[in-house]
């Protein structure tokens, strides 16, 4: 049971992170915003990606590849995560960035729409100040003032645009942390000899051994093999048992006595896996 919850927990984490991502992509494409558009749409595969890359967290001298691709998925993600970094403070550099975007969509007719959306979106007029490149576009016979007379806008757009940036850069620092959070988490229960961890990252056999060390690793499998035994005896051990009220001296077995003897079978193999590790 607790197996499943761990399966929701994962389902829902990596949802949520690309529900982040697709946000991001969003916003910056609908305001135009000065972020490289490689950088949402990385964001955006870094979900599904961690999911495909969890199963080679282990390492084997035969696939180097187990080896590389998580190491070269950790290297992306480090260098998204510090491109995104750049969009966080507010500074003169990205003042700069955010007045080159708005002067080269107010230059071009076929970008001023977005212009239209970002004041729409902000209820702004023009970049530094109301009379700053606004639109309406003074080439169709508009004043500079004619966009804060017609909708009686008070504010220019430079901050609100800037903080919808860092916004932005803000929610890709989040999916490139928490992606970090899920890999540090299965990390830490495979270390734990948790089950559903260790079949996740798909260790199995010596590399249990590896990983847990001797001691985690026997107790591991003893877990296993008694999971093992109680689903033979309540399924086709069941079958075996008498069903009904069993009374002493007849000549059926009674139920205390064969659960007994299950017990000492199970307890029999137990040792005979214990000796056998002890062994190898």
């Amino acid at each position: 049971m607790k197996n499943i919850w761990y399966t929701w927990g994962l389902a829902l984490l990596t949802l949520l992170l690309l529900l982040l991502a697709g946000t991001a992509l969003t916003q910056s494409r609908t305001l135009a915003l000065p972020i490289p558009l490689a950088l949402p749409l990385l964001l955006l595969l870094l979900p599904p990606l961690n999911l495909v890359s969890i199963p080679l967290l282990r390492t084997t001298h035969r696939f180097p590849i187990h080896t590389l691709a998580p190491l070269a998925l950790l290297l992306l993600e480090t260098a998204l995560l510090s491109l995104l970094a750049t969009y966080l403070p507010s500074s003169k550099v990205r003042t700069c960035a955010l007045s080159e975007q708005w002067g080269s969509l107010w230059s071009a007719p076929e970008q001023r729409a977005a212009l239209r959306a970002i004041q729409d979106a902000f209820n702004c007029c023009g970049f530094r100040t109301l009379r700053d490149r606004p639109i309406p576009h003074p080439e169709h016979g508009y004043t500079d003032e004619e966009c804060a007379r017609m909708t009686g806008r008070t504010g220019s757009c430079a901050a609100p645009w800037g903080r919808a940036e860092s916004g932005v850069a803000g929610v890709g620092v989040g999916v490139v942390l928490g992606v970090w959070v899920v890999k540090i988490v299965i990390a830490v229960l495979v270390r734990g000899g948790n089950r559903w961890a260790l079949g996740l990252v798909g260790l199995r056999g010596d590399r249990v051994t590896e990983v847990l060390g001797e001691g985690r690793a026997l107790e591991y499998r003893d877990e296993e093999v008694g999971e093992e035994e109680e689903g033979q005896v309540g399924g086709e051990g069941a079958r075996l048992l008498p069903q009904g009220p069993v009374r002493e001296g007849s000549g059926r077995v009674v139920e205390g006595e064969a659960e007994g003897e299950a017990v000492e079978w199970a307890a029999e193999r137990r040792g005979r896996v214990r000796e056998e590790e002890e062994v190898v």
